[in-house]
């Protein structure tokens, strides 16, 4: 059974600290600009953050915007599906890299500028292209509860005849639970 970790290593932290440092504006605080917590509506261009085993992960409607993550020397970086970045047309499965102020293609080469929050609306339109009814139901039940710090789901094919899974942390469950509410029963 795999451990369940959601937090940063101090190097990680003490990178994204020197990003909120340095002056001027830089994609790591537009993503947190852009960043509604639970309890709040998202609207059209908020995101959602999920703390991962040392990354972290912006969504809109359920669906990953930017996943930051880290080099083997701790410098922090944002990733998104290539088609995101450099439009529905690509064909491969990859993330392009956001860093610094530079968006590399993952097999071309190809460089792209950051333009600050333009850039990230732009992201995020493209992301909530494949945004179904299923996933959006997430941000519903994460806008109207404030007690909700993280959050899983599955969807299962329909075919197989499995509803939705969902599993939500709170600060009062002190072990992560599976919920049922409205949604199916945990697989």
């Amino acid at each position: 059974m795999s451990s369940f970790i959601r937090c940063l290593q101090p190097r990680a932290l003490a990178a994204l600290h020197g990003l909120t440092e340095q002056s001027g504006q830089n994609w790591w605080k537009d993503l947190l600009t852009l960043w509604e917590p639970s309890g709040s509506p998202a609207g059209d261009h908020g995101l959602r953050l999920a703390i991962r085993n040392n990354y972290l992960n912006f969504y809109s409607r359920g669906q990953s915007v930017a996943r930051v993550g880290f080099t083997s020397g701790c410098e922090a970086y944002a990733e998104t599906h290539v088609k995101h970045a450099f439009g529905p047309s690509e064909t491969i499965q990859d993330y392009a890299r956001l860093s610094g102020a530079t968006i590399q293609h993952p097999k071309t080469g190809e460089q792209r500028g950051y333009e600050g929050r333009a850039t990230l609306h732009e992201w995020i339109a493209q992301t909530d292209k494949h945004s179904g009814e299923e996933k959006g139901c997430v941000d519903e039940l994460v806008a109207v509860n404030p007690s909700i710090i993280d959050l899983e789901m599955g969807l299962p094919r329909a075919a197989n005849g499995r509803p939705l899974s969902v599993w939500i942390a709170s600060p009062s469950s002190r072990v992560p639970t599976p919920s049922t509410s409205s949604f199916g029963k945990p697989r």
